[in-house]
């Protein structure tokens, strides 16, 4: 069976961090230059937003038993707020803890594991301006229990996170190293040892963006600037799979789905090059024959 590629939604300026809610059936993700975070429900075709001020906004994540309360970043700091999914407006905004204090710099991509800790990292500027980021201005983070602590200095752009809970393993991606890192991961601990390349992009007008992982432990990428998903074995190194998408800059993936056998995937339309046939759009892969897990929530 040949996969489907299905447009959604579109007009966005950066479409990311798409995350499925299996509890409610629902897409979130946000546009982190215009400062939005989104809900949708496919089988209403249902599409919500509301602004939060002038921040980047790149994550929101659901809160673990508490209705309508999610993590999202604006800028710099890790914030919890209150959205019921319809309003324009969110009723409530407590920030958590804030890095790097006193530059311009940003939090990026994000995303928990089993045990609620959020690990995400940040990069010099918005993504708005991506060609003039700096490099090596970035670090990973995790914060659990009120607490953010620091994993790796010097990274360029922060991106896509999955975990392996079989193999305890953690893939994380520095869009500047066009690159994919394997650590080994003490969940309960909150530690990573290890680091070790399983995958390199030669082409340099082609990044790594986010990804997410399958129920066979594979990876699935999304490549910036080459309209297209990577499927990846992290345990060769292999490209199994190209997913072409009608959009150039291919910016995250997320599973989802009654039965998680669709991925969904976001677009982005923020810098003069190749912008593809929609871009910054959202858009659903089917017949894939994959599945992938449940998003984990946070636990605050």
């Amino acid at each position: 069976m040949t996969p489907k590629v299905e447009k959604l939604l579109n007009g966005f300026l950066l479409s990311e961090g798409p995350n499925w809610d299996h509890n409610t059936q629902s897409l979130y993700f946000v546009d982190v230059t215009a400062s939005t975070i989104h809900k949708y429900v496919p089988r209403e075709n249902k599409h919500t937003q509301a602004r939060i001020g002038n921040y980047n906004v790149s994550i929101i994540i659901p809160i673990k038993d508490k209705k309508n309360n999610f993590l999202v970043t604006l800028d710099r700091s890790v914030a919890l707020i209150e959205w019921d999914g319809e309003s324009e407006e969110v009723t409530a905004i407590q920030k958590l803890c804030t890095v790097e204090e006193n530059t311009v710099h940003v939090f990026n991509d994000g995303k928990c594991d089993k045990t609620g800790r959020l690990w995400l990292g940040t990069m010099s500027k918005s993504a708005a301006t991506v060609d003039g980021i700096e490099d090596n201005q970035g670090a990973l983070y995790s914060f659990y229990n009120n607490t953010i602590n620091t994993h790796r200095h010097n990274v360029g752009v922060s991106n896509g996170i999955a975990f392996d809970y079989v193999r305890e393993k953690m893939y994380y991606i520095d869009s500047y190293r066009y690159s994919i890192d394997q650590y080994d991961i003490n969940f309960e601990k909150g530690t990573l040892s290890n680091q070790k390349t399983i995958f390199k992009n030669e082409n340099k007008d082609i990044l790594c963006d986010g990804m997410t992982i399958d129920t066979d432990g594979n990876l699935w990428v999304a490549m910036f600037g080459a309209a297209a998903v990577y499927n990846i074995d992290p345990r060769t190194g292999n490209i199994l799979r190209t997913i072409k998408i009608p959009a150039d800059q291919i910016t995250s993936v997320s599973f989802g789905g009654p039965n998680l056998d669709e991925l969904y995937v976001t677009s982005g339309s923020i810098i003069d090059r190749s912008f593809g046939q929609w871009p910054g759009s959202i858009f659903r892969v089917t017949g894939l024959n994959v599945k992938g897990f449940q998003a984990d929530e946070a636990v605050i």
